[in-house]
């Protein structure tokens, strides 16, 4: 510690020179037990991003952390119904959220260290800042589940042609149609509608997607759904 000495007017400067002096020795204390000097002193040719930067502090989203703790509930209530179901078919269906909602939360938290303090800027130069990682995703799984659905057209075609392809009752026409249709209903339309969606509603209203979770919340919701 430093103890300024002198209380007679004429050692003023004497006085200011111990304050400097002691002032450079706390930082210097400080630097020794692993502070940064960058976050404890400032340039003042760093300008304001740089003082910004520093004063900046990572905190969890209410989409995130809210989010975060209703895929916890939901997994809690999966283990309950899964535990409680009278088949194993409803069981494993409830052991299939409960493991979705597992990861959801990881994968939430993992996010949140991962990515820097500060949100991601609406603008840009004057230009919004659109979010276009859910819609780049939700069209990569329509031309996926597009391919499916439309192989498993081509085969059931091919057994209304070709009976005897109804070898075995799993691959039969009655099994395999309604697959077929869901495939191409629900997920390939499904993933081109969502896609659209969060495209046009961003172009037209010339503002990014509200929130950072809700939108893949909704794109990997839905095909954890279809699968």
């Amino acid at each position: 510690m430093c103890r300024i000495v002198g209380r007679r007017p004429a050692a003023k400067h004497i006085r200011l020179t111990m304050s400097l002096i002691c002032i450079k020795e706390r930082v210097r204390h400080s630097v020794d037990k692993g502070f940064s000097d960058s976050t404890l002193l400032l340039r003042p040719e760093d300008g304001p991003a740089r003082m910004a930067n520093v004063r900046a502090q990572k905190t969890m989203t209410i989409g995130e952390g809210g989010t975060a703790l209703a895929f916890v509930a939901l997994a809690i209530l999966s283990i309950v119904i899964a535990a409680k179901a009278y088949t194993p078919e409803y069981a494993f269906h409830a052991y299939l959220f409960t493991a979705g909602s597992i990861a959801a939360v990881f994968a939430i938290i993992n996010r949140y260290y991962d990515r820097p303090a500060e949100l991601p800027a609406r603008e840009i130069e004057g230009k919004p800042n659109y979010n276009l990682g859910p819609i780049k995703f939700a069209a990569a799984a329509a031309v996926f589940w597009g391919v499916a659905a439309f192989s498993i057209g081509v085969f059931i075609a091919l057994e209304l042609a070709f009976p005897h392809l109804n070898f075995d009752q799993w691959v039969n026409f009655g099994r395999v149609r309604p697959l077929h249709t869901s495939a191409a209903i629900f997920a390939f339309g499904g993933n081109v509608l969502i896609a659209t969606s969060l495209y046009v509603v961003q172009r037209t209203s010339r503002a990014r997607l509200a929130g950072e979770i809700a939108p893949w919340f909704v794109v990997l919701g839905y095909n954890f759904f279809i699968v």
